[in-house]
């Protein structure tokens, strides 16, 4: 099941949807695309977007799931397998996929 990262998250809004703070971490669609808009030289973690999106993201968990002995939790980047999960710098350009699986 694919789940799509939501359009705007990073808009703080206030209640007539007006936005009065955007995270330099944020979305402005459902594309997948993650914008980091940063005024000093940085780097923008995969974790930090989580957190400004309001889910929890490590080796262990993703949105409403836990790895354990039946489940894992994968992430590729460009492909190729990675473990740094919310310590992912979140470079120009990159393809992240982070896969919920069963166990073989």
């Amino acid at each position: 099941e694919r789940i799509e990262i939501p359009t705007n998250v990073g808009f703080e809004k206030d209640d007539n949807g007006e936005t009065l703070f955007l995270h330099p971490i944020h979305t402005y669609d459902n594309s997948g695309r993650v914008h980091v808009e940063t005024t000093k030289n940085t780097t923008a973690k995969l974790g930090f977007f989580f957190d400004i999106w309001g889910e929890e993201f490590n080796a262990d968990h993703i949105l409403n799931y836990d790895a354990d002995e039946n489940h894992t939790i994968e992430m590729t980047i460009d492909g190729q397998n990675v473990d740094s999960f919310e310590e992912t710098a979140l470079e120009p350009l990159i393809y992240i996929e982070i896969v919920y699986r069963e166990t073989d």
